[in-house]
């Protein structure tokens, strides 16, 4: 079943990047939403590594669900867990010195889409986090347990759908700008 659910999230997702790449994004004037917002070079490096760790994630991950429909084990359980936490920190820092310019306040640079997509990210990474983290401890039986296991499975495709689309927007925003 979560099988079932990456495989359409993932091709919906490409859908509708695909339909607003070349319908969409034609018609409408984007220029009017470029960002003046500049982010230091820290914040860059934090950006590329979390970006460049969930991709990481998002490989053995969607690996194990999609070809083999197991749970990771051996090497990629062992790559999966050690970017678990660069992604963890990196997306924390993150929301926190980005929280300011995705407020939902008019007048602001982006869109309400990107602000939206944001906050989503923000959002869907502590049923990610918390249900792996809570699964690594006795306080829940098996039943709990396995559950723990598909919520993060299924948190985890939400994360992935939401990052897609906010990196896609954020690109979209930066071409239409130069």
């Amino acid at each position: 079943m979560i099988q079932i659910l990456w495989i359409v999230g993932l091709s919906f997702t490409v859908l509708i990047l695909l339909f607003h790449f070349g319908f969409v994004r034609k018609k409408s004037n984007l220029s009017k939403f470029t960002a003046s917002v500049q982010f230091s070079n820290r914040q860059k490096w934090i950006f590329k590594i979390t970006i460049l760790s969930m991709i990481v994630l998002m490989i053995t991950g969607a690996n194990a669900v999609i070809f083999s429909a197991q749970h990771l084990t051996g090497l990629g359980l062992l790559i999966h867990l050690s970017f678990a936490p660069i992604f963890a920190i990196g997306l924390a820092i993150l929301v926190f010195q980005w929280a300011h310019v995705f407020q939902f306040v008019e007048g602001k640079e982006y869109t309400l889409s990107i602000k939206i997509l944001f906050w989503a990210l923000a959002v869907l990474v502590l049923p990610v986090v918390l249900s792996i983290v809570l699964s690594m401890h006795s306080f829940f039986g098996t039943e709990a347990q396995y559950f723990l296991s598909d919520l993060h499975r299924v948190s985890s495709l939400f994360l992935v759908i939401a990052a897609i689309l906010f990196l896609y927007f954020i690109i979209i925003n930066r071409k239409s700008k130069s």
